[in-house]
Order: C-alpha cells, then sequence, then structure tokens
C-alpha cells in the first residue's frame, strides 16, 4: 500500500471559481467507485494563521482497510509534519456507510504545491471488504499531460452520491510530480482520484490536490 501512495502523482486544479458542471451520466461502474467523503471535525491550521473547526473533503479506497486523501485533508496546513501529541483522527464515509479512521502515513508536506500533500489512513471497520478498492496506473508523470481521463467526487451535498467530469486533461507538468489539470474541481474535492479506464476497469492516475483557493470556510 505504500508503494501504491508512493506511486501516485499529484494533480492541482489551478481554478479558484469553476462554473462548469460535472457530467452524472457516466457508466454504473464508474459512479459506483469506493471514493470516500471524509469528515475532519478536528481544529486544523489552515497555514494562514487561522484555525478551522470541521472541513470535509474526498479520498478513495486503496486496500480493504486503508483509504488515501491529501495530507491537508488529515492535518491541515501543517508544514512539517502534524503536531506531536495530537490526535488526527477523521471519519470516512462510503455510500452512507461509515466508519473512524486515524493516520498512517503522509508525505513530507511543504504547502499545497508539493508531492508531499498525501496521507493514509487506516479505517476502524475495513469497508473495503463490502465496496472494494481502487488500482493505479503505472503511466509515468512525463505521458500524462495532454491525455483524457476523468475526475470522480461526490455530488455537492456529499450525501454519497457521485458525479464524473467525464474528459478532462492535464495541461502542465510541475518539478515536483505534480500536474496540473483543468478538471471540473470544487471545494471538497481535495483527495479525489483522477482516473483512466483500462480495458472497462478505472485505475488511478492521478490524486486531486484541490481548487488552489478555498472558497468556503467548511470545505478544502
Amino acid at each position: 500500500t505504500m508503494q501504491l501512495l508512493l506511486s501516485l502523482i499529484l494533480a492541482l486544479n489551478i481554478f479558484a471559481v469553476d462554473d462548469r458542471v460535472p457530467d452524472d451520466t457516466q457508466p454504473p461502474y464508474l459512479r459506483d467507485l469506493p471514493v470516500v467523503v471524509i469528515r475532519n471535525d478536528n481544529q486544523i491550521s489552515d497555514g494562514r494563521g487561522h484555525y478551522l473547526n470541521g472541513i470535509t473533503a474526498t479520498g478513495f479506497l486503496v486496500s480493504p482497510c486503508y483509504a488515501a486523501t491529501n495530507y491537508h485533508v488529515v492535518f491541515g496546513n501543517q508544514v512539517g509534519g502534524p503536531v506531536r501529541g495530537r490526535t488526527y483522527r477523521v471519519r470516512v464515509s462510503v455510500r452512507g456507510v461509515s466508519t473512524e479512521a486515524d493516520p498512517v502515513s503522509y508525505g513530507e508536506y511543504r504547502g499545497r504545491a508539493g508531492a508531499g500533500d498525501w496521507a493514509l489512513v487506516r479505517l476502524h471497520d475495513c469497508l473495503g471488504e463490502r465496496f472494494g478498492w481502487l488500482h493505479t496506473s503505472s503511466i509515468p508523470l512525463d505521458r500524462l499531460a495532454g491525455i483524457p481521463f476523468k475526475l470522480v467526487a461526490p455530488d455537492e451535498t456529499f450525501s454519497g452520491e457521485l458525479i464524473v467530469d467525464p474528459e478532462c486533461r492535464g495541461t502542465r507538468i510541475g518539478d515536483d510530480s505534480s500536474i496540473e489539470h483543468d478538471c471540473a474541481s470544487r471545494p471538497g474535492y481535495s483527495g479525489a482520484p483522477i482516473v483512466a479506464v483500462e480495458r472497462d476497469t478505472p485505475v488511478v492516475l492521478v490524486v486531486n490536490q484541490g481548487m488552489g483557493v478555498k472558497t468556503l470556510p467548511e470545505l478544502v
């Protein structure tokens, strides 16, 4: 599982405001993916001297008992690692079924433009045994720019229904294992999987890193 996370590439949506509406008419195998809603009720830093009391974001199951998301979803914009001695427990939900989860591994976070913005959480109840999990693609970073892919994320209510941006692309490759993209990313889509379909099987290409600008206080 660690190797899976280390192989993932982060994708940053550069739009502060994006009024496009993702397509919700995609095949069921896309709208039934084990994409999770992550609720973090801890007080976490926004990186600008303020603290948020509760955020809602996205992730996805990577094995029966583990989910992947962004570092800043779990720990906030706490550069240099989480505060020693603090508990960062979150709640993970798949299609209305939820369980608590604890972070077990995370990247070397340097802010929301770096490759260290990832975290792995272990679920108290192994929801992947019921809902399955996603695998990753081995397509290298230098081949991602310009190829079509799909962003899969919760609807705006975060009720468990998924919506799909049916075709977006990488626009520019960064120097830190990241790639900018033009997917219709909304507040709360940090940690969402961006997938390609290989032989009718969705595989994760990159992990959405957010919109660049947080526009709602309760969402990342």
